[in-house]
């Protein structure tokens, strides 16, 4: 039986200028994104079908199971589309490389291990997708950031990222 896949805006807005989205994210029931203490940031936006987007912007958020056992940082990173497709693996280890398709477009991802903090420094699981959006003009770079023991978790989010939207 497929899991069920429920729907989550991220977005952005003020009362002058409107709602801008960064990234429709899909994720399988029993997960919700929570607000992170980091404001999110906006230099350029475009419309595309009536709907805003940021076009280069940075949001962060949690994602964490209903329940509370499971809390991935988020980040979505929004530029112009500028250069090759890539993934940057500086400070990575034990990763793999891959590819797949977000909303219809190309997107490479890397999925590792990354050691995290300054003075308490601790490994941590991290995965990366990046696609590009010819529609909207702009790069997103999903990113997940999470405890060793969420590296079963991460993997089993990838199907219902693949299927989150960039555009309407």
């Amino acid at each position: 039986m497929d899991e069920k896949i429920v729907e989550h805006v991220i977005s952005v807005g003020n009362p002058v200028l409107g709602v801008f989205r960064y990234l429709v994210l899909q994720l399988p029931e029993g997960w919700v994104v929570k607000s992170s203490e980091i404001p999110p940031e906006v230099s350029y936006t475009t419309e595309y079908n009536g709907v805003g987007y940021v076009v280069d912007g940075l949001t962060h958020h949690y994602i964490t199971s209903v329940l509370g056992e499971e809390t991935l940082q988020l980040t979505i990173k929004c530029s112009k589309i500028r250069g090759e497709l890539g993934v940057n693996t500086r400070g990575l280890e034990s990763y793999s490389l891959g590819r797949t398709q977000i909303a219809g477009h190309s997107c490479v991802y890397v999925y590792g291990e990354k050691l995290v903090g300054f003075f308490r420094r601790e490994r941590m699981r991290y995965l990366a997708m990046i696609f590009d959006c010819g529609f909207t003009g702009r790069r997103i770079e999903l990113r997940l950031l999470g405890r060793q023991a969420s590296g079963a978790v991460m993997e089993r989010l990838i199907p219902a990222l693949e299927q989150s939207r960039c555009h309407s």
